[in-house]
């Protein structure tokens, strides 16, 4: 296994436990609507491919065409509660810092929109976050390998000198499609035995374990 110079994190699941915040956001969006509302467990089943999925996936069936206004008051809400509940992982901070320690570069690879991603990374890390990679109008979002490739770019650090970390079947098919070495985390929004069948090969159960894998 080549020298590990830099790690890719995704956010959602993987360094922060965004799902309350987007749940709030959401029905605040479906109340406005006078829609009903959608339960924690119905919206995880939303996340993974970026706010106007997360949307369109909350409004009822035969309420898509509502899309184009849900959207702009959910992104507005959720601009003005970002961290409302939510945290990072028991763990993240000091594995970050220990990377850190190692001189090994970090960058996040998101499907949040570019400017809450770096609210968030500023946050709870400050400046600690090498590059961070959210959606934007000039590369592709996950799972196409884009922002992966952008991320890497940006840290100056070769493909197979990188892991990349994440929780869901999106980052599966990301890491798949750049051709990344992949480590996926059992703690977020999908379960083992899901990431199993999406091929995952490597799964920690806690962020320390990650190091196992830097050599």
């Amino acid at each position: 296994m080549n020298k590990i110079e830099c790690v890719l994190f995704d956010m959602d699941g993987t360094l922060s436990d965004t799902l309350d915040d987007l749940k709030v956001a959401l029905n605040y969006t479906l109340e406005r609507l006078s829609l009903p509302l959608r339960t924690r467990e119905e919206v995880l089943s939303y996340v993974g491919n970026g706010i106007d999925a997360l949307v369109m996936r909350g409004l009822p069936d035969d309420n898509k065409e509502l899309f184009e206004e849900a959207l702009p008051i959910f992104k507005a809400y959720y601009k003005e509660h970002l961290t409302d509940y939510t945290r990072p992982y028991d763990g993240v901070n000091e594995l970050i810092d220990i990377l850190i320690e190692k001189g090994i570069k970090i960058g996040i690879v998101s499907n949040k929109l570019q400017a809450p991603l770096e609210n968030i990374v500023r946050s709870f890390w400050g400046h600690k976050i090498n590059a961070v990679c959210g959606i934007t109008d000039y590369y592709a979002p996950k799972p196409s390998p884009d922002m992966v490739n952008v991320c890497l770019d940006r840290l100056n650090c070769a493909l197979e000198n990188a892991l990349y970390v994440g929780d869901s079947l999106v980052d599966v098919a990301t890491a798949r499609n750049a051709g990344a070495k992949f480590i996926a985390c059992s703690w977020g929004f999908s379960t083992r035995e899901k990431l199993l069948e999406a091929g995952a090969k490597n799964i920690i159960d806690k962020p320390i374990e990650l190091l196992e894998y830097i050599k």
